[in-house]
């Protein structure tokens, strides 16, 4: 039998020629705040893969960018129309407000690793990969933290939005609506240990011991503890094995602000290996790099003021930097791009997705949130709103158009499924992890 909810989608698009409008019990939802049919089209695309019209397989081969998997699913979610999932009117500091809350709601609280398999031998692997044509997931992911529920037990998550994984394979989570950030040691024997290394739990306080919904994490090659603080405007330094911390971007007292001493609603870092911090700075729409000891950014991508235009960005989120520090790649929330930004220009080129345009084919994206490079030179896009993760193929100067590597294109809580995915991030194996 059909959920209620479910039944009045299908009265609503039969008495108005197929197009769902609104209704009472997705308008309760803090999902039908943003998105008013988040419901409708959750459970649309249920009916759709019991049809059959959307078929998973056990892996998905990144040598075949238009197989049929892809295809499919490409296909049966061209079927669910969308609409935009933020206003572009709406004002930064509401912005940010309004996704710390959408976060905390719908968090199904879990981490999956994708598994990367190789179907070359090692001795081919470098030759091989860079071309995209050996490279192949599983699209089963296993669970490495959190039940699904939120919660702040050590074996808890409640709302986490970032991850960083450590070069001795330590996962760094920020548990955003736990005030905290969390080291996970993989035992092999599949026991976990956990441990609090940042923050004090359900306590977002201003202090040099505390966050507020930290949003981000990085880890340096000496295990220094980088933090976005969000609700506090600043990014938060725990220098390996310290119990304080001490403020490298933003304001100490947490106040915000547009001037370059200052900070918005930031959701992701970078730090180069000159220990250079550089932070999506979302409610400017701005991308702002500290120096080491510096008391003041300094402007690297975007304009200052939100918008459309090349030299501008809409709610900045992830971010990540190419091997030289030549050129920043930003995942463009709002206008549903991931924009090219080389360092010391003032405007950027969009190398995936379609300005100010969402969707589900291959070649669009859904507020992009994460975003991570490999050794090769490819990226890795958490496409939010699509409930999946995106590879784009290096050409050298260009990108292939998007494959989906993992999540089936609706919000699902399933070794197959993703509900809106954030972080991204690998391990020494190139697993990859997304919350």
């Amino acid at each position: 039998m059909y959920s209620s909810v479910l039944q009045q989608q299908y009265a609503s698009e039969n008495a108005n020629g197929g197009r769902a409008v609104d209704t009472p019990t997705q308008a309760n939802s803090l999902q039908a705040i943003i998105d008013p049919r988040f419901d409708a089209l959750v459970n649309r695309a249920k009916v759709l893969r019991r049809s059959n019209q959307i078929r998973s397989e056990t892996s998905i081969d990144i040598s075949s960018p238009n197989g049929s998997s892809a295809a499919q699913l490409d296909s049966a979610l061209e079927r669910v129309d969308k609409r935009q999932l933020l206003s572009p009117t709406w004002k930064h500091r509401l912005q940010g407000l309004l996704i710390g809350l959408l976060v905390t709601a719908i968090s199904v609280g879990t981490i999956l690793a994708v598994l990367l398999t190789r179907s070359s031998s090692s001795s081919t692997l470098t030759s091989t990969l860079s071309s995209c044509t050996t490279l192949q997931w599983n699209a089963i992911g296993t669970t490495v933290i959190g039940n699904g529920s939120n919660g702040s037990s050590l074996n808890q998550l409640n709302g986490p939005t970032g991850i960083f994984v450590h070069t001795d394979d330590s996962i760094y989570i920020a548990d955003t609506s736990n005030h905290r950030v969390l080291r996970v040691s993989l035992g092999s024997n599949g026991t976990n240990n956990v441990t609090v290394v940042a923050g004090i739990t359900g306590m977002s306080t201003v202090s040099s011991t505390t966050l507020n919904n930290p949003r981000a994490v990085y880890v340096d090659s000496n295990q220094n503890l980088y933090v976005v603080d969000t609700d506090n405007f600043r990014v938060q330094l725990w220098p390996y094995g310290a119990s304080n911390s001490s403020t490298v971007a933003g304001s100490s007292t947490g106040v915000p602000g547009s001037t370059l001493d200052k900070l918005g609603y930031s959701f992701a870092l970078y730090v180069d290996t000159a220990k250079n911090v550089y932070v999506s700075d979302a409610s400017f729409g701005r991308v702002v790099k500290w120096s080491s000891g510096a008391s003041t950014g300094v402007l690297v991508a975007g304009s200052g003021s939100s918008g459309y235009s090349s030299s501008q960005l809409n709610f900045p989120l992830g971010i990540t930097v190419d091997s030289n520090n030549n050129t920043l790649y930003i995942a463009d929330f709002q206008s549903h791009t991931i924009i090219s930004w080389p360092v010391g220009t003032t405007t950027g080129t969009i190398i995936a997705g379609l300005n100010a345009t969402s969707g589900s084919i291959a070649s669009l994206l859904y507020a992009p949130w994460g975003i991570i490079r490999d050794t090769y030179g490819n990226l890795y896009v958490s496409d939010y709103g699509n409930h999946r993760i995106q590879f784009y193929c290096s050409n050298g100067s260009s990108f292939s158009s998007g494959t989906t590597i993992a999540g089936m294109g609706t919000a699902q809580l399933s070794s197959r499924g993703l509900n809106r995915p954030t972080g991204l991030a690998f391990d020494s194996q190139m697993n990859l992890d997304t919350i």
